[in-house]
C-alpha cells in the first residue's frame, strides 16, 4: 500500500468520520461535545475508519455505502448518547452534504480537466488530488457554519438515549456483517490477512466503546442515586418546615392562653403559668429532636421519624455510639433501609392499642469487626412459623394494600447483600430486633492504646 492508497483508504475516511461530529455539533447545538468527549470522538473516527476500511474492501460500492450508513447511524447513537432517530437524521444530512459537494466537485474537476469520474476514482495518484481539494472545501464549509453558528434542529436538542441499547444494536449489526461478507472474502482470498486484522481490531474497539458504554450507565446510575437522595432530602426539609409553621401556629395560642391566665389572675395563677410552661417547653422539645449519627441525610430522616414518634406517643430512642461514617454504602441504599425498618417498628408498636408504653429503639456498635446497627421494637412478636419467611420475596402480613407490600424486608435484605452485610431478627414476648451488620475495613478496626476504636472513613 503506497501513500496514496493510504490516504485514500485510511485518511479521508479519518476526516469523514470528524467531519460527521462537527456536522453533528452544527445541527443540534452541541458546542462543547468534543471538548467534553475527546476519548468518545476518537473512538468513534477509528472505529469509522476501521470499518470503512473493511467493508469497502470486500463488498461492491453502492452496498457497502448502504452498510456502512447503517453503522455510521448507530455508532454515532453510542457516541453522543442520542436516540437512533436523532442519528439517523444527523448521518442522512452528512449523506447529503457529501454526495452534494462530492457530486458538484466531480462535474467540476472532470470538465475542466477533461478526465472521465470512472479515472478519477481508479487512479489512486488522481483520487488522492481530488480527495484533497473535496475534503478541503468540506472542511471550509463546515467551518464556516461553525462561526456563523447556523443551528438546524434546535428542538432537538437535549434528550438523552440509554446507549445499552444501540450497543446490542451495534453487536447484532457486526455479527450479521461479518456472516454476510464471508461470502466475498472466499471470492477475495488473496487478502485475507487483512481481513483477519481488520475484524480483530474492530473487535477491540467494540470491546473498548463498551468499556465506556458501561461506565456511562454507571455514571447515570449514581446521578440517578444522588437526585433520589436530593428529593428524599427535600422531602425531609419539606416536612421539617411543615413542623414548623404548625408549631409557630401553636405558639401564638400558647401565648395567647398565657396572656389569658395573666388577665384572669386567680388563685396561684403564676403556678399555673409555671407548670403550663413547663409542658410546654418539654413538647416542644420532644416533638422533634435533632440526632448526630455521621451522615447529614440520615440526621434529617432522624428529625422527621422523631416528630412522628411523638405524634404517635411513640418513645424513639436513638444512640449512634459509631456513627454512619464509619460505613461505605451509599446514602441512597442508607436512607432506604433505616427509614424502611423504622417505618416498619412503628406499624408494629402502633399495631397493638393496649401498649400504653410504645418503644422503637436504634443503636450502633462495633462487635467482633462488624458494623452493628440494630432496630428493636417492643410491638407484638413475629409469630414463630413465618419469622423464617419474612425476607421471601411477596411476603406480607399486611391484609390492608397488600399489592404495596410484600418486597420491603426483601429489597432490604438485597440491599444489604450488595454491601456484603448481612440482616437477623430476633422476636419475644419483650421485644423484635432487626440486627444489620456490615464489615469494616482493616483501618476501622485498629484501636488507640485505651481501646476505643479509631474513627474515620474507608479511603
Amino acid at each position: 500500500m503506497n501513500i496514496y492508497e493510504l490516504c485514500n483508504e485510511i485518511g479521508f475516511p479519518a476526516i469523514e468520520a470528524f467531519y460527521i461530529l462537527l456536522i453533528y455539533i452544527i445541527l443540534l447545538n452541541k458546542e462543547l461535545f468534543l471538548r467534553e468527549n475527546k476519548i468518545k470522538a476518537s473512538i468513534f473516527i477509528v472505529f469509522y475508519t476501521t470499518f470503512t476500511l473493511w467493508i469497502s474492501t470486500y463488498l461492491p460500492v453502492g452496498l457497502s455505502t448502504a452498510i456502512i450508513m447503517v453503522f455510521m447511524i448507530i455508532n454515532l447513537s453510542i457516541i453522543t448518547s442520542s436516540s437512533l432517530l436523532k442519528s439517523s437524521i444527523v448521518a442522512l444530512a452528512v449523506i447529503i452534504y457529501l454526495m452534494i459537494t462530492e457530486g458538484l466537485s466531480f462535474l467540476l474537476i472532470s470538465s475542466i480537466l477533461h478526465m472521465e469520474i470512472s479515472d478519477l476514482i481508479t487512479n489512486q495518484a488522481s483520487r488522492f488530488y481530488f480527495s484533497l481539494i473535496v475534503k478541503a472545501l468540506q472542511g471550509l464549509l463546515i467551518l464556516f457554519a461553525l462561526r456563523k453558528r447556523v443551528r438546524v434542529f434546535l428542538s432537538l436538542e437535549d434528550d438523552f438515549h440509554d446507549t445499552g441499547v444501540s450497543y446490542i444494536l451495534l453487536a447484532i449489526f457486526l455479527v450479521g456483517t461479518v456472516v454476510f461478507n464471508i461470502h466475498y472474502v472466499t471470492a477475495n482470498s488473496e487478502n485475507i490477512i487483512l481481513y483477519e486484522f481488520l475484524i480483530m481490531l474492530i473487535f477491540l474497539i467494540f470491546i473498548g466503546l463498551g468499556v465506556l458504554v458501561y461506565k456511562e450507565k454507571e455514571k447515570l446510575w449514581r446521578i440517578q442515586q444522588q437526585y433520589k437522595l436530593q428529593a428524599e432530602y427535600v422531602k425531609n426539609i419539606e416536612t421539617l418546615l411543615n413542623i414548623i409553621r404548625r408549631e409557630k401556629h401553636d405558639f401564638s395560642n400558647h401565648i395567647n392562653t398565657v396572656y389569658a391566665l395573666c388577665i384572669i389572675n386567680s388563685e396561684n395563677t403564676t403556678e399555673k403559668i409555671k407548670n403550663y410552661l413547663d409542658k410546654l417547653i418539654h413538647n416542644m422539645q420532644s416533638s422533634y429532636r435533632y440526632y448526630n449519627t455521621g451522615n447529614d441525610y440520615v440526621d434529617g430522616l432522624m428529625t422527621v421519624k422523631s416528630n412522628i414518634a411523638f405524634s404517635h406517643d411513640i418513645h424513639l430512642d436513638v444512640d449512634f455510639e459509631v456513627p454512619l461514617n464509619f460505613l461505605t454504602l451509599n446514602e441512597y441504599d442508607l436512607i432506604t433501609i433505616i427509614s424502611n425498618i423504622v417505618d416498619n417498628a412503628f406499624d408494629a408498636v402502633l399495631s397493638d392499642p393496649e401498649n400504653e408504653q410504645k418503644i422503637v429503639s436504634i443503636c450502633s456498635y462495633i462487635e467482633e469487626g462488624d458494623y452493628c446497627l440494630s432496630i428493636s421494637n417492643n410491638g407484638p412478636p413475629i409469630p414463630a412459623e413465618i419469622i423464617d419467611k419474612i425476607f421471601e420475596n411477596g411476603f406480607s402480613t399486611k391484609t390492608k394494600d397488600k399489592e404495596d407490600h410484600g418486597l420491603g424486608l426483601f429489597i432490604i435484605k438485597e440491599l444489604i447483600g450488595k454491601h456484603q452485610g448481612v440482616i437477623a431478627v430476633n422476636s419475644s414476648e419483650l421485644e423484635t430486633e432487626f440486627l444489620i451488620k456490615f464489615p469494616l475495613a482493616k483501618s476501622k478496626n485498629e484501636k488507640d492504646r485505651l481501646g476505643n476504636y479509631k474513627y474515620g472513613t474507608v479511603q
